[in-house]
């Protein structure tokens, strides 16, 4: 039988399941699953235990973060070909979504004379780090638009980040929207980019930005009186 769990950091959720394995099929981080029997083992995505005999079983979270899953237990025997990791791939971003872990927050700057238009997102926790995964933005005017992280507000924070499930909690993550005559305080380059005028550019990465508490990503147009338009898309995870 499949039986989905979502876990608060450090969670537990007794299962009332008789068998002979178990298998964590997918989720967010490690798991503890203790039999009644006696004895306990941590897992990870795509690890199982067979040949244990139980009565019911106890799943506990020990990602320190929400944990949502899939385990699938009793007493058959089941098969799975999938490559190793498959699952992790098709799975992972909507666990993360329906634990409250990914969020997205939109910005804009209209153009503002002698200043170039500057958008931040910015981690005000102290607990989680912020991980990037794109950004997309977009310019009425043809032109270059810097990225990177930096080490203060660029101005006074703005809206909360708003969580990709509906009704969930706000994110750490808040706005910060300037026109500056240079480069944000502590800036530090990841690239730049050619955006064509009107035509929204999405800067996808290969592997995530972490933001840290205390730091922000920006997005600032490298020239002069005109407009950007930026949408962050992230997560969070516990430090």
């Amino acid at each position: 039988m499949q039986y989905d769990f979502n876990l608060p950091p450090g969670g537990a959720l007794n299962l009332d399941v008789k068998g002979r394995f178990f298998k964590y099929r997918s989720g967010n981080g490690p798991i503890r699953v203790r039999a009644s029997k006696g004895g306990y083992v941590d897992l990870m995505p795509g690890q199982g235990v067979w040949s244990l005999d139980y009565d019911s079983l106890t799943v506990q979270d020990r990602s320190g973060a929400n944990n949502a899953g899939v385990l699938i237990a009793g007493d058959f025997d089941f098969h799975d070909d999938r490559i190793a990791g498959t699952v992790d791939v098709v799975d992972g971003g909507k666990n993360r979504t329906i634990a409250g872990q990914e969020f997205s927050m939109a910005q804009n700057s209209g153009a503002i004379p002698g200043q170039c238009a500057s958008l931040q997102l910015w981690n005000a926790g102290t607990t989680k780090n912020i991980i990037i995964s794109q950004i997309i933005f977009t310019s009425s005017v043809a032109g270059v638009q810097r990225i990177g992280w930096n080490t203060a507000l660029i101005a006074s924070a703005g809206a909360a980040g708003v969580s990709k499930k509906a009704g969930g909690s706000v994110s750490i993550g808040v706005s910060a929207g300037v026109g500056l005559v240079a480069l944000p305080v502590g800036f530090s380059y990841l690239g730049q980019v050619n955006t064509a005028a009107g035509i929204p550019y999405t800067y996808k990465l290969t592997t995530p930005v972490i933001i840290p508490p205390g730091f922000g990503m920006v997005v600032q147009g490298a020239q002069v009186n005109t407009d950007l338009n930026c949408i962050f898309e992230y997560g969070e995870d516990s430090i």
